[in-house]
């Protein structure tokens, strides 16, 4: 299911940060990759928009 970056950034990164999820980052079919808190990753994600729009 696709999900807008928008809707990722202010619905579902809150909900995840609140249940203590972390969140791996492009992973590999290896199952590596960066894992990061949620809010941790709409922060960065945030910051990332700020420059573009």
């Amino acid at each position: 299911m696709a999900v807008g970056i928008h809707e990722f950034v202010e619905r579902w990164l809150p909900n995840l940060a609140t249940d203590g999820v972390v969140v791996a980052v492009f992973p590999t079919p290896a199952l590596r990759g960066v894992i990061v808190p949620a809010q941790q990753l709409e922060t960065h994600i945030r910051e990332e928009l700020a420059q573009i729009e």
